[in-house]
């Protein structure tokens, strides 16, 4: 029984072997030389000699162990031929598929983009820019916070993220399209609406309402609590910021986010703080070698673009 088990180990490598040698190169001329039925016209339709197609036919039948054409006045199918080359046939055409998907990629025809986002204000724009030049693509989106996103592109679970960070990190191609601070929105009806700055001590008697951890709004505005020795009772943890700016118009309290993110929220006024509070980037972030994919590469250059239109 061992002796039968190495036998079977051994036709198994022979045929591993023989796979190496066969190619998607050689099942095309093998179905080419079937449909034209003439090694010549196959040779002239792929561009190759004759006896190239000779040679991968040869390459073919070495591999599967068995004739799978009769040479003579045009060319027929064996019976192992027939029944193989309607697989081959379906291969072949498999990859002429996969050929023009390819294409298509390369020149931005068909392709997903997975765009995370923290900023909708830097991104939806940035996005429409994009789709308008690529109609043909599909785009997924992917909202979350500045370490969620970053944690993403690591994983490569997206292509691109739109976010803030204190810094450009360093493991990831960043490009910087705008710089934010925090503010503070304050429900109309509140004390603090009429002023135009609050110092950040005022806020101790407040209930405040901050985003989730993880959030750049609320890592920039802990550093600067931390920098002026402000200490807070009351907050209220909102998980987004369409959520946190609603429960500002709500009266359940004043809120923390970044400047630009109210754009004229019904019922909310933004004031600034008094004092210099630290700020953060808003970066366009991608892997390192992210633009040697046709689509980031595309989607950067939009940025870039973008940018250089804004500095005119």
């Amino acid at each position: 029984m061992m002796a039968r088990h190495k036998r079977t180990d051994a036709s198994d490598d022979g045929a591993q072997d023989a796979l190496k040698l066969a190619s998607l190169r050689d099942l095309t001329s093998f179905v080419k030389a079937v449909e034209a039925e003439s090694f010549s016209a196959a040779a002239h339709e792929l561009g190759v000699s004759q006896p190239t197609i000779s040679i991968h036919i040869k390459t073919l039948e070495k591999f599967f162990g068995t004739k799978l054409l009769v040479r003579g006045r045009g060319v027929k199918l064996t019976s192992a031929g027939q029944d193989l080359y309607h697989r081959c046939r379906h291969i072949v055409a498999k990859s002429v598929e996969l050929s023009t998907v390819a294409d298509n990629l390369r020149s931005m025809r068909q392709g997903t983009l997975r765009l995370g986002f923290a900023m909708p204000r830097y991104a939806m724009p940035l996005l429409a820019e994009f789709l308008r030049a690529n109609p043909g693509l599909r785009v997924v989106l992917r909202p979350g916070n500045a370490a969620e996103l970053l944690e993403a592109l690591s994983k490569s679970e997206i292509d691109v993220a739109i976010t803030t960070a204190i810094e450009a990190p360093t493991s990831l191609e960043a490009k910087l399209i705008a710089t934010q601070r925090p503010i503070l929105a304050v429900p109309a009806a509140h004390a603090f609406a009429g002023h135009k700055v609050i110092s950040l001590q005022a806020l101790e008697s407040e209930r405040l309402i901050v985003r989730e951890p993880g959030s750049m709004t609320r890592v920039l505005f802990e550093q600067a609590c931390r920098r002026y020795e402000v200490h807070l009772a009351h907050t209220l943890e909102v998980p987004s910021r369409e959520g946190l700016l609603e429960a500002v118009a709500s009266g359940l309290g004043v809120g923390v986010i970044l400047n630009g993110e109210t754009n004229s929220y019904r019922g909310v006024q933004a004031v600034e703080f008094s004092e210099e509070v630290p700020s953060g980037g808003v970066f366009v972030l991608s892997q390192t070698d992210g633009d040697d994919l046709p689509m980031v590469e595309k989607f950067l250059q939009t940025v870039a673009t973008s940018q250089r239109r804004r500095k005119r």
